[in-house]
């Protein structure tokens, strides 16, 4: 289990492909509460990637806001039962996702 609170996160450049900036795999969890992705986002093997703040997706896009007010717009990829979950959090307040105030309870 690992948790990201920022930092900048770029995938390897190859002569084929390019590498992940993440790669999540083997029953692991990523909890992200801030941080810059350049490249598409990996989850397999029954792995979890879970992203705190306000977000969004469409299909494999990922975007929205981090309590710090950090941008995030990212593809995620996810196969082999790969998880990505969006959490609402209580310090902020959010368009996109359900409103956790003032119970601490999605409504």
């Amino acid at each position: 289990e690992a948790k990201i609170y920022g930092g900048s996160f770029v995938g390897g450049k190859g002569a084929k492909d390019n590498g992940y900036p993440i790669l999540v795999q083997n029953s692991a969890k990523v909890h992200v509460y801030s941080g810059s992705f350049d490249g598409e986002i990996k989850v397999d093997r029954s792995a979890e990637i879970i992203f705190y703040g306000c977000f969004k997706r469409d299909r494999l896009q990922v975007s929205g806001t981090f309590p710090d007010e950090t941008y995030l717009d990212v593809s995620i990829r996810t196969s082999y039962g790969g998880e990505i979950t969006l959490m609402a959090v209580s310090e902020q307040e959010c368009d996109t996702a359900p409103s956790m105030s003032p119970t601490n309870f999605p409504t």
